[in-house]
């Protein structure tokens, strides 16, 4: 009696012990199911977004453009965006960063124009700035100013003026800094920062930073000043110079110390790695990754004086 009551005991426990294990089971299954069904619908969510990322990419592309023809310069632009995606099986970047290279009629002269700005925002956000930017500014440069008195300083002035009152128009939600240049026939470089990093100037194999004065960031302050009051810094360039107009990316770099990873805080490392490089912006690029961590976009546009 005894031992039919311990083999019913045992069978009742194993009973107990494979209902258990079936409940449990079903619960992985239908977890499993739930958790397969909330990734498929992230992943259709994220499909949405890259599709978004790359329609706003296709708008930018034909903005951010170098057209210029000229045996007496030869430009360069460089953009490498930190947020990248994939697209049906190819990788494209977004970002607020925006280079332009164009030529422009100033007066009875053609002068070359050469943009480099940062979009406040991450990602989808700055590229909506740059968007706005590069379409007002496209049409900007197709005007040609073909007065008897029209010089590059005030070309510039009005080129900012205009920017920035279209800036001013989305209420602080939206603002950009920026260097811009005119170089001159006779080789006069005229320049207009706005809370951006210096220019980098390469002559003779040493590299230095322009200083420029700088004006507020595009639709941060509402600017009261005529057009020949905004200060432009005019430069001259001899054969050979390399004129670098780039963001605060090229400063952004997490280094490696003795204590550990520190940010970069020397503006003049940038010059250090300008002079170790060839001279392209490919190559002073792999200079700035080689001494540590680029944190930011980074987009430059240069010129070469031939």
């Amino acid at each position: 009696m005894s031992r039919a009551f311990e083999a019913e005991a045992r069978h009742k426990a194993q009973e107990e012990l494979r209902k258990a294990n079936e409940l449990l089971e079903q619960k992985v299954e239908e977890r499993t199911r739930e958790l397969q069904a909330s990734l498929t619908q992230v992943q259709a969510l994220k499909d949405k977004q890259d599709a978004d990322y790359y329609l706003t990419s296709l708008l930018l592309n034909p903005l951010a453009t170098v057209q210029v023809n000229s045996p007496k310069v030869r430009v360069e632009s460089l953009l490498v965006q930190k947020k990248q995606f994939v697209f049906k099986n190819r990788v494209y970047q977004l970002g607020g960063d925006f280079n332009i290279a164009e030529t422009v009629t100033i007066g009875d002269a053609t002068h070359l124009f050469l943009f480099n700005g940062d979009a406040m925002g991450k990602s989808i956000q700055g590229a909506g700035g740059a968007l706005i930017l590069g379409a007002i500014l496209k049409v900007l440069l197709a005007r040609p100013v073909t007065k008897a008195n029209a010089t590059p300083a005030a070309f510039l002035a009005g080129i900012y003026r205009r920017l920035n009152e279209v800036f001013l128009s989305l209420d602080g939600r939206m603002m950009i800094s920026l260097t811009m240049a005119v170089i001159s026939p006779d080789r006069s470089a005229y320049l207009i920062s706005a809370e951006h990093p210096d220019p980098v100037l390469l002559a003779k194999g040493k590299a230095r930073l322009v200083n420029v004065a700088q004006l507020p960031k595009l639709g941060s302050t509402r600017d009261d000043m005529p057009s020949d009051k905004i200060a432009v810094t005019r430069l001259m360039l001899a054969p050979g110079d390399l004129l670098i107009l780039a963001s605060d990316g090229r400063d952004d770099i997490l280094l490696s110390g003795a204590s550990g990873k520190v940010y970069n805080e020397d503006e003049s490392l940038f010059c250090r790695l300008v002079e170790r490089s060839d001279g392209s912006l490919r190559s002073i690029f792999a200079s700035v990754e080689s001494a540590g961590e680029v944190t930011d976009d980074f987009s430059a546009v240069s010129v070469l004086v031939e």
